[in-house]
């Protein structure tokens, strides 16, 4: 008789590691004070599970910052875990999780041109110094 590795199977969030992150970036909403200073890291949470998969408890067990650690906390709290039915028993699972505080990369600068469809005298009468392009499509 073979013995199992796993005698009671941990929670797993569905989806795996790479849909439990996407999620996490997908909610973060990244806090104010930490834009204003510029920080970022990490901060580690031990969740608290139970026989639902819902997280009762969050534990910060790494902070980084005051309102990084609310806004992980709050994160943590948002996420639902599959717990594997152990004999019927309602077990409570603990697990580790690290998120991830990377400042937003800034967005490219847009080029954005404004146009004038002017007459002919309309462009002798402006003022010197001034440059005009004239494009003209056959």
């Amino acid at each position: 008789m073979e013995k199992k590795k796993k005698f009671l199977p941990k929670a797993e969030y569905p989806g795996g590691m790479k849909a439990m992150s996407a999620f996490i970036d997908h909610q973060m909403l990244y806090p104010e004070s930490a834009l204003r200073d510029r920080v970022e890291g990490m901060v580690s949470l031990r969740l608290t599970i139970n026989y639902l998969g819902h997280v009762e408890e969050v534990q910060v067990l790494k902070s980084l910052q005051s309102d990084c650690d609310e806004e992980a906390v709050r994160l943590g709290k948002l996420l639902i875990f599959h717990v594997a039915k152990v004999r019927d028993v309602k077990i409570r699972c603990y697990q580790n999780i690290n998120i991830h505080f990377r400042l937003p990369a800034h967005k490219a600068a847009q080029l954005v041109l404004n146009y004038e469809i002017t007459t002919e005298n309309q462009v002798q009468e402006q003022a010197p110094g001034v440059y005009h392009y004239r494009i003209e499509l056959k």
